[in-house]
């Protein structure tokens, strides 16, 4: 084979070679797009603010709408509950705050999905999530563990959920697919990060206690804001 068309062919694979390489070495698109998310700058809108009594926790509570918001939040949201409870020695696990959160419906049991808060005085910290009708499932525990600092001024639980599509329909006789992400943080700590749910609308507030418990003092505030991303 003459030399010159050898060296030819060697070149020619040379490029080709580089080429190849090149186009793996690329990023996807979908690591352009996580860059970018990265770099997004989230600010809190629209807040409300509830509060609830320690009396209301010392009884159970009838199955109806306690709170309503003056807006759905259909989107990203950021949840807050600040435990400022106080209670005596004694029932310390009976002595139950529960809040569940949920969009509008006729009744709890068909305001699906429903994410439930649970604070008990022994230092229990619960995060249970309901994907579907009620009757038709059980709830998936998103946390759970015991605790000794739930209860007091600076005692705060934290939801905040990153929409990814569009809302999910309300009480679903099957469970839908997840648009969005799911965090749980306890002031700095992040206990749970972006765990994907199915999710609605924040409408509707309901405050729990159970019968026998002994709060004596304080309230339990709790705060909503809507999530918006601008590109930082």
């Amino acid at each position: 084979m003459n030399s010159r068309i050898l060296i030819t062919i060697l070149i020619v694979i040379i490029i080709l070679e580089g080429v190849f390489i090149a186009y793996l070495t690329v990023p996807a698109l979908g690591g352009t797009q996580q860059t970018s998310r990265s770099n997004s700058i989230f600010s809190y809108t629209n807040t409300e603010r509830f509060v609830a009594n320690y009396s209301e926790f010392n009884a159970v509570i009838a199955n109806d709408t306690e709170a309503n918001a003056s807006q759905s939040y259909r989107a990203s949201w950021v949840l807050s509950v600040s435990n400022g409870l106080a209670f005596s020695n004694g029932n310390l696990t009976e002595s139950e705050a529960q809040i569940a959160i949920a969009p509008v419906g006729p009744n709890e049991a068909l305001s699906i999905p429903t994410l439930i808060v649970q604070e008990r005085a022994d230092g229990l910290l619960r995060v249970e999530y309901y994907a579907q009708n009620w009757p038709n499932t059980y709830g998936l525990i998103l946390y759970n563990s015991t605790r000794s600092d739930l209860f007091g001024s600076n005692s705060n639980v934290t939801l905040e959920f990153i929409s990814t599509g569009p809302p999910s329909e309300v009480n679903p006789q099957i469970a839908p697919r997840p648009n969005g992400n799911l965090s749980i943080l306890d002031g700095g700590s992040k206990l749970v990060l972006d765990y994907p749910i199915a999710w609605a609308s924040i409408d509707s507030l309901y405050f729990y206690g159970l019968k026998g418990s002994s709060f004596n003092s304080g309230e339990l505030k709790v705060s909503i804001s809507q999530i918006e991303a601008t590109s930082g």
